[in-house]
């Protein structure tokens, strides 16, 4: 079993290396896509051991 942190499809994260939160697309390669919140835009490729867990409060702007 691998150590590497992972997060669901569709779940917020903060990716540390940016402070920056979005939202977890896809894994290729052993790398997360995120998508930034709040209002979308150019998803960018982080480490999994950059991202940390983000609590939703309701709408993506709590989340910031």
């Amino acid at each position: 079993m691998s150590d590497e942190k992972t997060f669901d499809v569709g779940s917020v994260a903060r990716d540390t290396s940016r402070n920056t939160v979005g939202r977890a697309m896809a894994y290729p390669s052993g790398r997360a896509w995120l998508r930034p919140l709040p209002g979308g835009g150019r998803e960018w490729h982080v480490r999994p051991e950059d991202m940390e867990a983000v609590a939703v409060r309701g709408t993506a702007k709590e989340a910031r």
